[in-house]
């Protein structure tokens, strides 16, 4: 198995998918009025938000740590 690291810079993002077995985490915040956030089949997702609506999907043995910064309507 090859491991990748792979960086990405964005200027706005509302949604992010993660799946097959792989691992993603934010060093900083991400900011959005909505986000949707989907993690699946074995992968892991680490990030902070600051939004006012989230819609979370998460199966298949996947890991989901999500630190908040405001109040989210869930």
């Amino acid at each position: 198995m090859t491991a990748a690291n792979v960086k990405i810079y964005y200027k706005s993002n509302e949604d992010l998918e993660v799946n097959s077995g792989s691992s993603v985490f934010a060093k900083g915040m991400i900011k959005a009025d909505k986000f949707d956030l989907e993690v699946s089949i074995g992968s892991s997702c680490i990030i902070t938000l600051s939004t006012d609506f989230i819609d979370v999907e998460i199966s298949s043995g996947s890991m989901l740590t999500l630190y908040e910064e405001q109040i989210l309507q869930i």
